[in-house]
């Protein structure tokens, strides 16, 4: 089936022929940038041999490029190409259409570009996926809330997905500041903020950061907070040991860690298959597309801050997802201890439900979303913190 893709490459003049060079980004509807000389860029028509990589396979085409016309450009001066392209499958390149093919993104106040989804029309609900995945993995869910008159958005987390990839800003501060600045771009208030895994951290230290300023409600699903770090107070946490030797083992051979990393994530065993191979590859493929350096330095985030401090700043009704078999962040260290200390909180555990929620219990998922969303949206006096089992 035909997919739209983009791939970001650098153009150079080799003798009479121009040479494209992609580096290591793909990103799905979106624009190929290229950069050529301004010399040759005056030209009409070029054709130029593109590498195309899927799965370790190499193939050269022949792509013809039609560059934008600009006036008086010096001869060493870059321009911007624009042209869509799809594959096919791994053994065909072809081009389906000329001009522009644009993807949303916005910039945040360090100049990260981040990209977004933008579903529906009414109140807002903003989505925060979990480490090392994308937005893409809150897509049922999102349309199933915008089909219930809700403006769903969520954003590939900076270093993941379609989003740029810098060399630093992975702690809770910056992704906090880049949370304010979505909710800042695009105009949002009387949010719903629901965050899945690591994403519950950036809400817990938005609302200290940021007072929670534009915010209606939480939903922390599967979260983190308030701490996942084992401590003689949270004896059920996950040891500084274990982190460094997940670091460790995604430096020496990170494909043949996630293999492993999302079989847990999704409670795979040898009597219990909660979702398809389909979904444990393309959660695999997701991670892989990440920059390193993000998701190494997601760890340390998401490992090793306290958040318990921050619970006081939720002064808004939230809500509490987790499943009791949850391999990767244990409810016991996270959901059941937030619940004590986020004042006016609501914990819904799932029977032996792994950490992966969003998609092994997706329909409940959307019920139980649907429902604190409906009840949000009323003039209610908030409960005390009670646990629905």
């Amino acid at each position: 089936m035909l997919s739209r893709t983009s791939l970001r490459v650098s153009v150079s003049v080799v003798g009479s022929n121009l040479q494209v060079n992609p580096n290591s980004r793909y990103s799905a509807f979106g624009r190929w940038h290229a950069s050529m000389s301004a010399r040759r860029a005056t030209e009409r028509t070029r054709a130029v041999s593109a590498i195309y990589v899927n799965a370790g396979l190499q193939r050269e085409s022949q792509i013809p490029l039609q560059p934008r016309q600009r006036s008086e450009e010096k001869a060493h001066e870059l321009r911007l190409i624009d042209f869509v392209w799809c594959g096919v499958d791994s053994k065909h390149l072809q081009i389906i259409q000329w001009g522009e093919f644009t993807m949303p993104v916005l910039t945040t106040r360090d100049r990260a570009n981040l990209y977004y989804k933008r579903w529906g029309t009414g109140r807002p609900v903003v989505l925060i996926h979990g480490w090392p995945l994308t937005a893409d993995t809150w897509d049922e869910i999102a349309m199933a809330l915008a089909n219930e008159g809700y403006q769903v958005v969520s954003y590939d987390r900076r270093g993941f997905g379609r989003s740029d990839q810098p060399w630093d800003g992975y702690n809770y501060d910056r992704l906090s500041d880049d949370l304010l600045d979505v909710l800042q771009e695009l105009r949002l208030d009387d949010v719903t903020l629901i965050g899945f895994s690591m994403g519950g951290g950036e809400i817990a230290r938005y609302m200290s950061r940021h007072s929670g300023v534009l915010i209606q409600s939480t939903v922390l699903i599967a979260s983190i907070v308030p701490g996942l770090m084992k401590t003689s107070e949270n004896p059920a946490g996950v040891s500084n040991e274990q982190l460094t030797q997940m670091k460790a083992a995604i430096q020496k051979d990170r494909a043949a860690f996630f293999t492993t990393f999302f079989t847990d994530f999704y409670g795979k065993t040898l009597l219990s298959q909660p979702v398809s191979p389909e979904i444990l590859a393309w959660s695999c493929k997701q991670a892989m597309d990440a920059s390193i350096k993000a998701t190494l330095d997601c760890i340390d985030a998401f490992g090793l801050t306290d958040f318990r401090n921050e619970l006081p700043y939720f002064k808004v009704p939230t809500l509490l997802l987790h499943g009791t078999a949850d391999r990767i962040v244990p409810i016991d260290a996270t959901a059941r201890s937030a619940a004590k200390l986020i004042s006016g909180s609501t914990l819904i555990e799932y029977p032996n439900a792994p950490h992966g929620l969003l998609a092994t219990h997706r329909d409940q998922v959307i019920k139980d979303l649907l429902g604190f969303l409906t009840a949000s949206d009323q003039p209610l006096d908030v409960p005390e913190t009670m646990t629905v089992a």
